[in-house]
Order: structure tokens, then C-alpha cells, then sequence
């Protein structure tokens, strides 16, 4: 666990250890709320960065797929049964 000091005005500076675990840089978003005596710090995510290298190896996969099929010689007027 690590400990961090307020500052000035509230500010805490979350540790490098935290933040390159979390994957938290400069400018991104924390969402907070308090739960019972603690503060919890969770980073907020787009859709676009959850989803999008899911999206990113979907399209690459399909694209590797079909270019295989393309080396067999299969075309789209090709049926396999």
C-alpha cells in the first residue's frame, strides 16, 4: 500500500508505481467517490479505449482470415459444405 501527502488546495500526487500500473497520464480522468472512511480513485475510460484494440484484432483477424483464403484460391462464389 502507499501513502501520499495532501497538499495545497487537495492536491495528492499518486505514485509512478500507481499510475504506470493503472496506465494514468497527465490529463486523464479519475472518477471519485467515498466508500465508508476511504477514498477511491478509479480511472475513467472511453469506450474507445476499452473497445478499441478489441475492435483493432477483430478487423485484423477477418483481414488474415480472408487473405488465407484468398492464397487457397478461395473466392466468394465458393462454397464449402
Amino acid at each position: 500500500m502507499s501513502s501520499v501527502k495532501v497538499h495545497k488546495k487537495g492536491i495528492i500526487v499518486l505514485p509512478a508505481k500507481v499510475r504506470k500500473a493503472l496506465d494514468i497520464a497527465e490529463g486523464d480522468t479519475l472518477l471519485l467517490r467515498v466508500e465508508n472512511d476511504a477514498v477511491i480513485l478509479v480511472p475513467k475510460r472511453s469506450a474507445a479505449s476499452i473497445f478499441g484494440s478489441l475492435e483493432f484484432n477483430v478487423v485484423k483477424e477477418l483481414r488474415d482470415e480472408r487473405r488465407r483464403e484468398c492464397e487457397k484460391g478461395d473466392t466468394f462464389d465458393t462454397i464449402h459444405v
